[in-house]
């Protein structure tokens, strides 16, 4: 089963956004897991870009580091696009990847022009 860790798009921007509030704060991991309620693996999960935190979760965290109110913007919309990228994801394996083969090769197929970006 694929992991979050393998989606891309921006839950690297996020973990990375995470750790550089807490580190703006003076938190250390521990301190912050102890602060918000969670374990200290799991802010590491979440700032190394393993683990996709919930809306809920990053709330909880910017409120501890006080966030401002840019970086709170920021760093929730960020968090929006991650779950919402995750969510595909899952729902993709859950009706099967063969579809989403599918709809890609048809989308191929039709199209005029084929380009590819790293």
């Amino acid at each position: 089963m694929l992991e979050p860790e393998s989606i891309d798009g921006r839950r690297g921007e996020l973990s990375e956004a995470l750790r550089r509030v807490r580190k703006r704060a003076g938190f250390t991991g521990e301190r912050l897991a102890s602060r918000v309620g969670m374990s200290q693996s799991k802010i590491s999960k979440i700032e190394t870009g393993k683990m996709v935190p919930t809306a809920f979760d990053v709330e909880r965290i910017l409120r501890v580091l006080k966030a401002t109110p840019e970086e709170v913007e920021e760093i929730s919309a960020l968090a929006r696009v991650a779950n919402t990228q995750y969510q595909n994801w899952r729902s993709s394996l859950r009706r099967g990847l063969h579809h989403k083969q599918a709809e890609l090769a048809t989308l191929e197929a039709t199209s005029t022009t084929v380009s590819f970006r790293v």
